[in-house]
């Protein structure tokens, strides 16, 4: 079982803890239905059961300890909850149990990625399972096979960003569809880098408010966005208004 984030790591591992306190117990209950002899019953006879020929009778166990373990495990997930809740997911819906229900953010809290050279100008990139191709354009004596790495940068905000709203309008069932995501890096240099990044979205919708909302919720839970702004600013426009999403809502 994987999980979305390092954050999740710990989460499952109290769950873990908890589980182990919960299966103790449970080894207790069964003494629910152990066979002993009638003269040593220790507790009531269970409502609506039928013993067999033999008496059954009820053995002690901590019902106080498994009440415990529950009331840990609902303060756990409630902590994981709030921490996730500016997303929307719950997190029975973000637990990874294979890689084609992945969601949308990097796992176990890494990214992987290889590239190899596979032309004179041409390196193969690879993402888990995917494979794009890096080049240069023509006009700069590359085989114009595939965008250049910077472009991909680019790609890689709009996509993180737009994943993440994606996951919030499911999250929320919110009537707005047909995505989509123009982004622009403006450049400066030498040497040569981006200076300032900026998204326009734009999306079918009936509430111009609450796409507000859901993109600066996205923006906000953003690892390329959160990466990308520490060294650069990055901005958002829907429907020709900047949006902020540099504080979480009151």
């Amino acid at each position: 079982m994987k999980w979305p984030t390092s954050r999740w790591d710990a989460a499952a591992c109290r769950c873990l803890r908890l589980l182990r306190a919960l299966v103790g117990q449970a080894q207790q209950v069964v003494g629910f239905l152990n066979v002993v002899g009638s003269d040593d019953q220790v507790g009531a006879p269970i409502p609506g059961y039928i013993p067999p020929a033999s008496s059954v009778r009820i053995s002690r166990f901590d019902a106080g300890a498994v009440q415990e373990a529950f009331r840990d495990l609902r303060i756990s997930f409630r902590r994981e909850r709030r921490d996730h809740d500016e997303i929307g997911i719950r997190p029975s819906k973000t637990v990874i149990l294979d890689d084609s229900a992945e969601e949308e953010e990097v796992r176990d809290g890494n990214a992987d990625g290889s590239i190899e050279q596979i032309g004179p100008s041409t390196m193969q990139a690879s993402a888990r399972t995917h494979v794009v191709l890096v080049d240069r354009p023509s006009a700069k004596g590359g085989a114009d096979r595939g965008p250049l790495g910077g472009e991909y940068l680019l790609v890689a905000l709009g996509g993180c960003f737009a994943s993440n709203l994606l996951a919030a309008i499911r999250a929320r069932d919110a009537a707005m569809t047909n995505l989509r995501v123009d982004v622009n890096g403006e450049m400066d240099g030498p040497p040569d880098r981006f200076k300032s990044f900026q998204m326009t979205v734009a999306a079918d919708h009936h509430d111009v408010e609450l796409g507000r909302r859901l993109i600066a919720i996205a923006a906000r839970a953003c690892a390329v966005t959160n990466t990308l702004r520490l060294s650069a600013p990055v901005s958002i426009t829907f429907e020709s208004i900047p949006v902020d999403f540099q504080s979480p809502e009151k």
